[in-house]
């Protein structure tokens, strides 16, 4: 209220005393609610205190960001960053403590989706930034919880760490028509910050290398070159469809690892079965990248 009253009567000690009560109840959002006990009822309050808070922080955004274009405050536009990282922060915090622990880093991998959706809808940087910040919170997630949690023997796959971890990198994925649309758009000309003009990049290195790590994870010892290979194959067509360079080195050098580990491990540790399926496989992919190569050879020579 101290905000938009401020805001319309264009009294700066009444916003200034918006942005203090704003920000305090984001630290009492942190300290206290977050850390509380669940009511047992059906809906905690801790439930919609916090969605009630993120509400108030992505609106307290849209009017500073309103105000700052029609006014052409830069300090307008720099607080209602602020609170827009404090409702991406209170609504990444409740899905922490409200979800079930395997299923956090896949939420986390949602809201990423959105928030880029949000950067490329209305090309804002901090948005973008905060899209980043997210897949480092996935990437540590994963890495900390989900890749080391152990199933019971019995679990069904809809219930494995192999499917909440295939969740998220598939979240991840599915980001990247927005980032190359927030790459079309220029938005990165006018930051300083090299990521900001091909945030591409991060949506797919990401997920393909914590998929790389699933894989490696889950796969035994005799199917682990298959499964990198068909990897590094999916790889280098996704990227002849997209006409994207580094994609299609990211399969080739796959591809690469998987002949180097044939050769220096497979032919001696490998009973003879497993063995030649995996030559046969890889052979028949290596010999596709060939085929695809002769064919597309002055395509390649645009991306080059």
């Amino acid at each position: 209220m101290l905000l938009e009253i401020g805001l319309r009567l264009n009294a700066g000690f009444l916003r200034w005393q918006g942005y203090t009560a704003l920000s305090a109840s984001f630290v009492g959002l942190l300290v206290i609610n977050f850390t509380a006990p669940a009511a047992p009822t059906p809906i905690s309050p801790r439930v919609w205190r916090a969605l009630t808070l993120t509400a108030a922080y992505y609106y307290a955004d849209v009017r500073l960001q309103r105000s700052a274009i029609s006014r052409r405050n830069r300090a307008l536009h720099r607080a209602g960053s602020l609170f827009a990282y404090c409702g991406t922060l209170a609504l990444s915090g409740w899905l922490f403590v409200e979800l079930q622990p395997p299923w956090v880093a896949a939420s986390w991998a949602a809201l990423a989706f959105a928030t880029l959706a949000v950067a490329s809808r209305q090309l804002r940087h901090d948005f973008l930034h905060q899209a980043f910040l997210l897949v480092l919170a996935v990437v540590f997630r994963m890495l900390t919880y989900n890749f080391f949690q152990s199933d019971p023997v019995d679990v069904s796959f809809w219930r494995s760490q192999q499917y909440y971890s295939g969740v998220a990198i598939a979240l991840l994925f599915a980001a990247l028509p927005l980032a190359f649309a927030l790459r079309r758009s220029r938005l990165g000309a006018t930051s300083g910050f090299v990521l900001d003009a091909y945030p591409e990049q991060v949506f797919f290195f990401v997920p393909f290398g914590l998929l790389t790590a699933l894989v490696a994870l889950e796969s035994s010892r005799g199917q682990l070159t298959v499964a990198w290979g068909v990897e590094g194959l999916a790889t280098f067509l996704f990227a002849l469809w997209v006409g994207e360079r580094s994609f299609r080195l990211a399969g080739l050098g796959l591809l690469l690892v998987c002949v180097a580990k044939i050769f220096l491990v497979d032919v001696w540790g490998l009973d003879p079965q497993s063995r030649y399926i995996t030559l046969i496989v890889l052979g028949a992919a290596l010999v596709l990248v060939s085929f695809l190569y002769t064919r597309h050879k002055e395509k390649f020579r645009q991306y080059l």
